[in-house]
């Protein structure tokens, strides 16, 4: 037999239910409750009203009333000494440094279908100045008509490299993606440092004076399609 308070006996049992336990020991009410009060039983989406709402519980921080709860159902009043059943909103309780806020949802579908999640809230990592400062890799990209001159272009910025060592990578390497017409053949070098970068223009320098290296070949798709090869 399912009902709310099988559900609630059960909830209770898992938290409160032998205290001389250690990790039974909880003194803290819980806030317990349901949206079906307003919408009624959702059927074969039955938790998904649920989690939309514990989603937006653990957002603002509120928990929210009970609405059109007139009166406890007889099996549960016991239990409420600690399953707290909120009538009206109630700001989330303090929590530790680093502790998320939590809503579990609890779902007895139509035919049998049960389902259970676990609702944490989220709080964006803040980032320091370190964490800008430090390393990483940073996309290059070079383009020219040709493979010759690709040659030439990646010889110009070794040379421009050599002469302005305290150029800003990220400025660079968002000049060169977003700022430079993007032609027919092309490389692409990742690096993060100005060293680096020059290093690996001049493997790349390297590999295309000492052999034939195939640069990416880019066609507009505009351009008309040709038929037995003309």
């Amino acid at each position: 037999q399912a009902g709310d308070p099988q559900e609630a006996t059960a909830i209770y049992n898992a938290f409160y239910g032998d205290s001389t336990l250690p990790e039974k020991s909880i003194k803290e009410p819980l806030y317990v409750g349901s949206i079906k009060t307003l919408i009624g039983h959702t059927e074969g989406v039955a938790g998904l009203a649920g989690v939309i709402k514990a989603s937006l519980c653990v957002q603002k921080g509120i928990i929210p009333s009970n609405m059109l709860l007139e009166r406890i159902n007889p099996v549960i009043a016991p239990l409420t000494s600690r399953l707290r059943i909120p009538t009206e909103p109630l700001s989330w309780p303090s929590l530790a440094p680093g502790v998320p806020r939590r809503v579990s949802v609890n779902s007895f579908g139509f035919g049998g279908s049960n389902a259970h999640a676990i609702i944490e809230s989220y709080s964006p990592t803040k980032l320091t100045l370190e964490h800008f400062l430090c390393p990483r890799l940073l996309p290059f990209t070079f383009s020219a008509c040709t493979a010759k001159t690709l040659i030439e272009v990646l010889e110009c910025y070794d040379q421009f490299l050599q002469e302005h060592p305290a150029v800003d990578l990220i400025t660079l390497a968002e000049s060169l993606l977003k700022r430079r017409s993007a032609f027919s053949h092309r490389v692409f070098i990742t690096a993060a440092s100005i060293e680096a970068l020059q290093f690996e223009i001049k493997i790349e320098l390297e590999k295309r004076r000492s052999a034939a290296v195939p640069s990416i070949m880019y066609r507009p798709s505009h351009a008309p399609k040709r038929v037995l090869g003309i």
